[in-house]
């Protein structure tokens, strides 16, 4: 994980790395090519935030070839398209999903559609 936000997600983050050191890595504040690096090998692209004007980090993941998952506000509802299996006589259209409002619930909703998509 990548970021920075509210002081208890960082610890979170810190604590988690500390504990599952083989297992997991926290990087909390920004890193460009260690930004990259993560893009580059992750099949999907978690962006919760809760405000984005623009936003590279998902059309990095694109273009990387991993799917982004978005919170959909500014510039991130504005660049990626949900994903339809069914669209275009079932050929597929979209690049990715979105939820709103910002929740866990939202978020974990979209992780079930991406799973039952995958069945």
């Amino acid at each position: 994980m990548l970021g920075s936000g509210k002081p208890e997600d960082e610890e979170w983050m810190r604590a988690t790395e500390s504990t599952y050191k083989e297992k997991f890595r926290g990087w909390v504040g920004f890193n460009i090519p260690i930004s990259h690096r993560i893009t580059a090998g992750c099949d999907i692209l978690l962006m919760p935030s809760r405000f984005e004007p623009c936003g590279l980090n998902q059309l990095y993941a694109m273009r990387y070839g991993a799917v982004p998952v978005v919170h959909g506000t500014g510039g991130l509802r504005d660049t990626v398209q949900n994903f339809n299996p069914d669209a275009r006589g079932g050929r597929d259209e979209g690049t990715g999903w979105t939820f709103s409002p910002l929740s866990k619930e939202t978020m974990l909703a979209v992780n079930d559609n991406e799973q039952a998509l995958g069945d």
